[in-house]
């Protein structure tokens, strides 16, 4: 319960500030966000949104993929994050 609450406030955050960040330039060299699933298949692409429950996931050959976080094992992202935890007050 903990750790999908926890997981939920990190993407949440991961969205935000993606949301807020410059777009990369058309020649930059922006790495992919890597969600992999607990069968270790591995997506490449962008975190699209998330909240308690699932995460929108933009995959490169897939399109949108929605799953609820019990499938998720990782999710690996290149941006820098702050972690806040639910309920605190900024």
């Amino acid at each position: 319960m903990f750790r999908s609450s926890l997981c939920a406030v990190i993407v949440a955050v991961a969205f935000v500030m993606r949301l807020i960040a410059q777009p990369p330039s058309a020649g930059s060299n922006a790495q992919p966000d890597i969600l992999i699933l607990m069968d270790d298949e591995r997506l490449a692409g962008n975190l699209v949104s998330a909240d308690a429950k699932s995460l929108t996931f933009k995959s490169n050959l897939l399109g949108n993929v929605t799953t609820d976080w019990k499938n998720v094992r990782e999710l690996q992202t290149h941006g820098q994050y702050a972690v806040i935890p639910k309920g605190a007050r900024l």
